[in-house]
């Protein structure tokens, strides 16, 4: 059998007034950068798939099935499931692009990458069907096919096999041991996944589960050439995942625990890489005369927040909304997810979503934001008494530090409330793009214009240079909190380093920073 499966085994420069203005240059600057390094990664590079060896193909007897999410074939030889098309997603905005893929079928001419799922039985003193067995059919439609076979003993392996109105599949074995001796097995699940590194994104991709309530996960990256220790549960789901798309099967509701096993496949039968997850079932025994039962059910869709919670209760998968990679902020990214599908609903428009949103924001945070222009304003005023105090002090550091302590004091003044909003925005920004890199809801919306697609970056980039012109606009506005020539220059070129910085983030951010910039000028200029 030709499965690689085993069974149960399972950091002051003494001048005090520059703090603030040096600490919100650090934040306008530092922070960002570094946080969207650390969120985007190094730009991955393009591998070729290795070239598929000479492996005989295995004859396909294909029965096609379709509902208004998805189409492909069952094939009945084998064990398994290697042709699903998602028919409302496609690899690129342009509607006339390739629908997406999730299961397919690698022969010996093409790179040998394949997805599939499969469902079988492992036993020791029995034949049963392997991906040679081809099967009877008895009955088919759109949605469902049944097969049979019976082995030389006299076995006979029954096969229901459909799917519902969206991406539920389900799985129905009977075993009727017609024999007169009994036998054990275990029945068994996998999913294969090929993989190339190009294929890596900020969002995960690569192994993730829920077992016996217990959340894991883990890149394709970190499997690459090696096999995680095995995982014992009674329950859950596993499954292998893109940024946007999810296979998934469930474990179902056992007595005893099974065994969860993960790695990466090197020999496999094409030679491209591919990563196998697979799940072990507790071993059952089937007396003679008698007939056993093994169900499964499988989720082969997109990662749409609202059919991942439906499908948590309609194939038994606890927590399958967790395979949506939200990120750190996901207290954040979850409800910006929600309320952006909602306004886009109400509006027709993700880009307009995306606007009344950061307005909803702005509303918030305004009475912070109110009070730190206000403080602003007055740092503004206390200027020429802080260039005195400067002058008078400079060789004695310490009453320097006193004095401006004590004008502080006396225009109750805070240096450092210029900073707060920009510290409270920053979640805010990056639970956002966090959103629109995993949102599927928003996966090639498009906004007006030659903005087609808000998850990927302006094409021409205007957004990213209309951002940096607000915020050049916006720092004219701003009161500097010091004289010092050096911070006056690297001020100055703030909003160029963030027009490259924005340049190939998401439309749909630099569309909310944007509107951040216009109305946080907006509020200065009422507060003038």
């Amino acid at each position: 059998m030709e499965k690689n499966i085993t069974p149960g085994v399972a950091n002051d420069n003494g001048r005090p007034p520059h703090r603030p203005q040096f600490f919100r240059i650090f934040l306008w600057s530092m922070i960002f950068y570094f946080s969207l390094r650390l969120l985007l990664g190094a730009p991955a590079q393009k591998v070729e798939a290795a070239k598929p060896e000479n492996t005989k193909e295995i004859e396909r007897v294909l029965v096609p099935f379709a509902n208004d999410y998805i189409s492909g074939n069952f094939n009945a030889v084998g064990l398994r499931i290697d042709d699903l098309t998602l028919l409302k997603y496609h690899d690129k905005a342009d509607r006339h692009s390739p629908q997406i893929r999730l299961l397919a079928h690698a022969t010996p001419d093409d790179k040998g990458f394949s997805e599939f799922v499969e469902f079988g039985l492992i036993a020791d003193n029995i034949d049963v069907p392997t991906n040679a067995t081809r099967w009877n059919i008895e009955k088919k439609s759109d949605r469902a096919i049944t097969l049979s076979t019976t082995n030389k003993a006299g076995i006979k392996f029954t096969r229901e096999l459909s799917i519902d109105e969206r991406f539920g599949l389900s799985v129905r074995d009977t075993i009727a041991n017609n024999s007169n001796a009994g036998f054990t097995f275990h029945p068994y699940a996998r999913i294969v996944a090929s993989h190339s590194p190009a294929q890596d994104s900020s969002a995960h991709t690569g192994f993730v589960g829920v077992f016996d309530d217990k959340f894991m996960d883990k890149s394709y990256s970190k499997l690459k050439g090696k096999a995680l220790p095995e995982i014992r549960a009674k329950s859950g789901w596993f499954g292998l995942s893109s940024a946007y798309f999810l296979a998934a099967v469930s474990l179902g509701s056992n007595t005893e625990s099974g065994a969860v096993n993960v790695r990466e496949l090197r020999n496999n039968e094409f030679g491209a890489r591919q990563f196998q997850a697979d799940f072990v079932a507790p071993r059952r025994t089937l007396a003679p005369r008698e007939t056993a039962t093994v169900e499964w059910g499988g989720f082969l869709g997109a990662k749409e927040a609202a059919a991942l919670a439906h499908y948590e209760t309609a194939i038994n998968a606890p927590r399958l909304g967790l395979a949506i990679d939200y990120g750190f902020f996901y207290f954040l990214s979850r409800p910006f997810t929600a309320l952006l599908t909602w306004l886009n609903n109400l509006t027709g428009n993700f880009g307009v979503a995306i606007i009344i949103l950061t307005i909803f924001i702005r509303i918030l945070l305004f009475p912070i934001a109110q009070k730190s222009f206000r403080s602003m304003e007055a740092m503004k005023r206390v200027q020429p008494e802080m260039k005195r105090i400067q002058t008078m002090y400079a060789s004695d550091k310490q009453r320097m530090s006193f004095e401006m302590a004590a004008l502080f004091k006396k225009h109750k003044i805070n240096p450092l409330s210029g900073c707060l909003p920009l510290l409270l925005q920053l979640p805010v920004f990056i639970a956002l793009y966090q959103t629109l890199i995993v949102s599927i809801e928003m996966r090639h919306a498009p906004f007006m214009f030659w903005i087609t697609d808000l998850s990927a970056h302006d094409p021409y980039f205007v957004l990213p240079i209309l951002m940096g012109a607000t915020m050049w606009f916006q720092m004219q506005m701003t009161p500097q909190a010091t004289p010092d020539p050096n911070m006056a220059k690297v001020m100055k070129w703030l909003p160029l380093i963030f027009t490259f910085m924005f340049a190939t983030l998401p439309s749909g951010l630099v569309l909310y920073w944007t509107v951040n910039n216009i109305l946080s000028i907006a509020q200065q200029k009422f507060i003038k």
